[in-house]
């Protein structure tokens, strides 16, 4: 913040320990270049004429391109504030301009064309464009200022912009199916934990495929560690001079392309698992997925209020029933049997109950059992009650 608009030195402290470097400084949108110097210590730089408007400034960093080895790292901790110089007139600000968009919604294909108007001057974005028009595909919040002779506006009345519908594309076509298909690469070999190798697979179809490393590990009987798009598996090692394999029988595999990468764990002795190196991995034939030719369906029935002995029926019905499990829930239902008794609901109207169905391998199937309850209200209620009524008015309530 200053208390006057008008042109100041700003002396930035500022650390640069990766290389040099070109930083840029956004000043209420409009843009510096900071040549900046490696240096590990906190070290100072200097623009010598910023102009700031009068009230807060919103000042923005980043890292732009150095001069030969892309971006760089950079940190900011001060910002100086030094004497500033007013401007040769009094500043009167120009009013804010108005906005107006194209479209309400933006994507990639179909960007919004913003538009200020109402300025005499130069008109500043929020997100740090310049000009009376511009076109934006990012979604979010848009406002501008219009400077005149230095002396900035207020901010805009602002335009929010939504994203479009996503349009969902039409699937990638197959890759071809792979069959005991075998990637050798140059030897991968990691020492310890921390040496962690990076290599690629293809396969046609996602499921659960056997795995057949080839390594080395001449030093000792290792704990190898393998992970397989994240997921982690032990890799027992023997001591082998010679390249030997090793079998997983059961690894996930999705379509597409997966990451694997190789460490050494834990030798059984403790300590890093030792050198051990692996040159090629075979990707074996996926069993089939299993067959999920089923469905399921619920019974609908009639009861009374508070009838006893409701009976709720899950059946399954194709060829696959088999190893089938059921799940039943809705108004504070709980039971995993295809078969349940429940007493029939207080209150007249229709009641739900859904059934899930669930096989390995399989989507789920759901299907709803309906009860209707009648006569609540009309037969008297069981028991003997009794109350005296001390007041002009009594409320009871019965709970069966």
């Amino acid at each position: 913040n200053v208390a006057t608009a008008g042109t100041y030195p700003l002396t930035l402290s500022y650390r640069s320990p990766e290389g040099n470097t070109q930083g840029v400084l956004h000043v209420n949108g409009t843009r510096y270049s900071l040549p900046v110097v490696q240096t590990n210590p906190y070290a100072t730089l200097t623009l010598p004429a910023v102009l700031l408007r009068a009230g807060q400034n919103t000042i923005t960093l980043s890292s732009g391109v150095s001069p030969g080895e892309g971006r760089g790292y950079l940190c900011l901790n001060s910002v100086c504030v030094g004497q500033g110089t007013a401007p040769p007139t009094p500043c009167t600000p120009p009013p804010a301009p108005a906005l107006t968009a194209s479209a309400t919604q933006v994507c990639p294909a179909t960007p919004a064309t913003l538009t200020a108007s109402g300025c005499s001057g130069t008109i500043t974005w929020s997100n740090a464009l310049t000009g009376s028009t511009i076109s934006v595909t990012a979604t979010g919040t848009y406002s501008a200022i219009c400077s005149v002779d230095g002396c900035p506006s207020a901010a805009s009345a602002t335009l929010t912009l939504t994203a479009c519908p996503i349009t969902t594309p039409p699937p990638t076509p197959p890759l071809p199916p792979v069959t005991n298909s075998c990637t050798s690469f140059e030897p991968l070999c990691s020492g310890n934990t921390q040496e962690v190798r990076s290599f690629t697979i293809n396969v046609a179809t996602a499921g659960t495929y056997p795995l057949t490393l080839s390594y080395r590990s001449p030093e000792a009987t290792a704990e190898g560690v393998l992970h397989v798009n994240g997921t982690r598996y032990s890799l027992p090692i023997s001591k082998t001079s010679v390249y030997a394999t090793l079998t997983l029988p059961a690894v996930l595999l999705r379509a597409g392309q997966n990451t694997l990468t190789i460490n050494t764990g834990v030798s059984p002795g403790g300590g890093d698992g030792g050198y051990f190196c692996v040159n090629k991995v075979c990707v074996g034939i996926a069993p089939p997925p299993p067959s999920c030719n089923f469905t399921v369906s619920a019974n609908t029935l009639n009861a009374t209020c508070y009838q006893p002995g409701i009976k709720l029926t899950a059946t399954c019905i194709g060829p696959d029933c088999e190893g089938i499990s059921y799940s039943w829930s809705g108004n504070g239902l709980s039971h995993n049997r295809p078969i349940v008794y429940i007493d029939a609901p207080a209150g007249n109207g229709s009641f739900s109950y859904t059934v899930t169905a669930s096989r390995a391998g399989c989507a789920d199937k759901t299907a709803v059992s309906t009860v209707q309850v009648s006569g609540c209200g009309t037969a008297p209620l069981p028991g003997n009650c009794s109350f005296t009524d001390y007041s002009s008015e009594t409320n009871i309530t019965y709970k069966p």
